[in-house]
């Protein structure tokens, strides 16, 4: 076999995981709620929980829900839109003003090493949260 063909088939078998991963990321976001959902979301709480600050630090994730959560732009919207849809359903609910920082409402889940698992996190904090304008989900 020629060095040629043998690194073409150490390049193909190296990127593999690269094609496999941006056909599951178009596979997952097929469920989803678009992108101008999430953005729309996101504007129409920001008068009021705009200063819910986004509970991951992207710098340094910790665990592997942050990790992949923080390797999509997408992901990090959702997330900053279901803490903030977490505190709106929250203070509905008690009719009480929260302190923004608190960590106590919603955070990411530690258990979740999947997409998946994460989507099902997400949907199920805007399940409790309440229907709204805000609610990408319907």
């Amino acid at each position: 076999m020629s060095h040629f063909r043998s690194f073409a088939l150490i390049a193909l078998w190296l990127a593999a995981p690269a094609f496999s991963c941006g056909a599951f990321a178009q596979n997952y976001r097929a469920k989803w709620p678009s992108e101008a959902k999430v953005d729309a979301a996101l504007e129409y709480l920001k008068d009021s929980y705009g200063d819910v600050p986004l509970r991951i630090n992207c710098k340094a994730p910790n665990g592997k829900a942050e990790i992949i959560i923080c390797a999509d732009p997408y992901l990090v919207k959702l997330a900053l839109l279901t803490a903030r849809a977490s505190f709106y359903g929250t203070e509905n609910a008690t009719r009480q003003r929260l302190n923004r920082r608190s960590k106590d409402v919603w955070s990411v889940p530690k258990e979740c090493s999947t997409v998946e698992c994460i989507y099902t996190s997400f949907k199920r904090q805007f399940d409790v949260a309440g229907a709204g304008p805000w609610n990408p989900f319907e």
